[in-house]
């Protein structure tokens, strides 16, 4: 008997789907319009979301499978239409510690929302023809990869996922009965690096990484998999928002990275091809169904690209700008988050954080509000006339601020680069986000017996990943011993 035909599909920057003749499993769609406050837009632009909604409606059975938290993944405007449009939608979960996926997913598609958590490496079917296996990566906000076995073929998609080494060899040892025909991974920047300065505003050198390093890093991920095709995915975006705009020289696109990969020889042992949004790809010939015009608006002109792409929906974002900037710091929402921060971080964690932290209007007026947060000392400082003896200094606009702290979500400011980060320590100012994260999502085991036993039953299972983390720690201390020496 034939196999059944099974396709794989990219809908958008991050947004997967496999499909036989029954079932579709689409993997974190960001489809309706941006993400992070306006400054993150899919580039190549998709098809309109309503194409999406008619052809996803014609499947017997459709999953909906989200890797993490992070917006551009978790995208609670598509979510809201497509289960609107298709409410027997089945959403599927990684088995993550912090309790915030399940609930944020519960919160804007209601508690009557099919939800099924999968814990680390375990097999979920789909269908006669298709499973999947998540497997758990990230010490404090959980990222999941996805292992996809279609027949007798696998497919991985890393996504933004950061494997170590017993890891991988995990997720190797279970497509040992078969063949990985693809790997898909991000090839760019999601997060803050970019936007540290030093104190004085002056650039920061050495704080993120150059584009060809992304790019290696793409590389060495297939070399190690060995997968028949290696596809650049989950980078497909652009950042169009006036504050963000100028990020867009420093992206590692996939065309880039193709580039880079065409250009050296080191690499000729991996086959590399782009599937961008809007293209398919069938397992069994391999054949890829490739579309012009978005190929044609990857390659053309960037700039111009970009330029036409902005002024398509220039009233969208204007007038977000305009009510990000209109806007002023608010008291009551930022005691509100930082009051919660302080009570559920235990001392000794708060006490690492040296150094005091400002945040200051991003507004063209002679005095700015400047909010100041020593969370050594559990003191919040408003109206400051100066931050002089601030080690950071958050430089955002009111409206940014004010709703990151409406929904607790701290996390998404980086990533959205809406901010510009001044400090003399780029170590303090990872540790006080870090911890506001921690918090925000409930990743922390002291923040209830509850979250500590559901932390436990989870992490026995990654720890080959506890593992591969104290092996980390243990060099980097003997790296800081031997340049201690010399």
């Amino acid at each position: 008997m034939p196999k059944e035909e099974i396709k794989l599909k990219i809908h958008g920057h991050s947004c997967l789907e496999i499909r036989d003749s029954s079932t579709r499993i689409i993997f974190d769609p960001w489809l309706n319009g941006s993400a992070y406050w306006r400054s993150w837009w899919n580039f190549p632009e998709p098809y309109p979301f309503e194409c999406f909604l008619e052809e996803i409606s014609q499947a017997k059975n459709i999953y909906v499978y989200i890797t993490h938290l992070h917006w551009d993944h978790f995208h609670a405007p598509t979510l809201k239409k497509i289960i609107k449009t298709n409410p027997s939608i089945k959403f599927l979960i990684p088995r993550v510690p912090e309790p915030r996926l399940k609930n944020d997913l519960i919160s804007i598609l209601g508690k009557k929302t099919y939800i099924i958590e999968i814990n680390h490496s375990k097999k979920f079917n789909l269908s006669k023809s298709i499973y999947i296996q998540p497997f758990l990566s990230g010490p404090v906000l959980t990222d999941s990869a996805v292992l996809i076995k279609c027949n007798n073929d696998y497919i991985l998609n890393l996504n933004d996922s950061k494997q170590q080494s017993l890891m991988i060899k995990q997720i190797k040892s279970f497509y040992l009965d078969g063949k990985l025909k693809i790997m898909l991974r991000s090839h760019s920047s999601a997060n803050s690096r970019i936007c540290q300065y030093n104190l004085d505003g002056s650039i920061k050198t050495n704080t993120e990484k150059e584009k060809d390093d992304y790019s290696r890093d793409f590389l060495e991920a297939a070399r190690i998999f060995k997968p028949e095709l290696s596809i650049p995915f989950a980078s497909n975006m652009c950042y169009l928002h006036k504050d963000t705009y100028k990020y867009n020289s420093y992206s590692n696109t996939s065309d880039q990275l193709e580039c880079f990969y065409k250009n050296t020889k080191e690499y000729k042992d991996i086959n590399l091809k782009l599937l961008l949004p809007c293209e398919s790809i069938t397992l069994q010939s391999m054949e890829i169904d490739k579309d012009k015009n978005r190929r044609f608006q990857l390659y053309s002109n960037r700039e111009e690209a970009l330029k036409l792409y902005r002024s398509k929906y220039f009233n969208k974002i204007n007038k977000a700008e305009l009510f990000q900037s209109d806007n002023e710091f608010s008291e009551k929402l930022f005691n509100q988050y930082f009051t919660y921060i302080f009570s559920s971080l235990p001392f000794f964690l708060r006490s690492l954080v040296k150094g005091k932290v400002a945040f200051v209007e991003n507004k063209e007026i002679n005095c700015p509000k400047i909010f100041i947060i020593d969370m050594a000392k559990a003191k919040i400082i408003f109206g400051a006339n100066n931050y002089n003896d601030c080690l950071t200094v958050i430089i955002i606009r009111p409206g940014v601020l004010n709703s990151a702290l409406a929904q607790k979500n701290f996390n998404s400011l980086g990533i959205s680069k809406l901010l510009e980060i001044r400090t003399s320590s780029s170590k303090q100012y990872n540790l006080f986000s870090l911890l506001c994260i921690a918090v925000e999502i409930g990743t922390l085991p002291t923040l209830s017996f509850k979250q500590m036993y559901r932390s436990f039953t989870i992490w026995i299972t990654r720890w080959r990943e506890f593992v591969d983390y104290l092996m980390i720690i243990f060099k980097f201390k003997s790296i800081i011993g031997n340049y201690k020496s010399r």
